[in-house]
């Protein structure tokens, strides 16, 4: 379909506009607006506002979409890091455990975000029903 084909441009041009980032925006609201059910301009975009530090709206986005689909790792992991940046550690290790029950392979990314973690860091993560470490 055209609109998807637009869509898909538009969020490949937002990416691609990393050091205009109000045109960024511009071109991710327009997919957004022209397809209103895009993950992938919604996750885009709201991940671009936390990007620009606008956590709080981002997280409404994140928020919103969880509503949708509460076992979304794009969306669990965007929520880790705003909520981390807003100072919300709490809910922050909630989204984080979230993510760990849902997908072990994310178990990483999730401990970097709430950990911000370094490339050298470390985690040991135990998996007690298959008995591993």
């Amino acid at each position: 379909e055209f609109s998807s084909l637009e869509v898909a441009a538009r969020v490949n041009l937002a990416c691609a506009l990393k050091d205009q980032p109000g045109e960024a925006r511009l071109q991710l609201e327009a997919a957004l607006h022209l397809c209103p059910e895009s993950r992938e301009a919604r996750l885009h975009l709201a991940a671009h506002l936390e990007h620009q530090g606008d956590c709080e709206g981002a997280l409404r986005m994140v928020q919103c979409a969880l509503e949708i689909d509460q076992r979304d790792p794009g969306w669990l992991i965007l929520a880790c890091r705003c909520l981390m940046r807003l100072g919300h550690k709490f809910e922050a290790l909630r989204a984080c455990a979230q993510l760990c029950r849902i997908d072990a392979a994310s178990t990483y990314a999730a401990l970097r975000e709430v950990f911000r973690s370094r490339d050298q860091d470390v985690f040991i993560v135990t998996f007690p029903r298959c008995g591993t470490t």
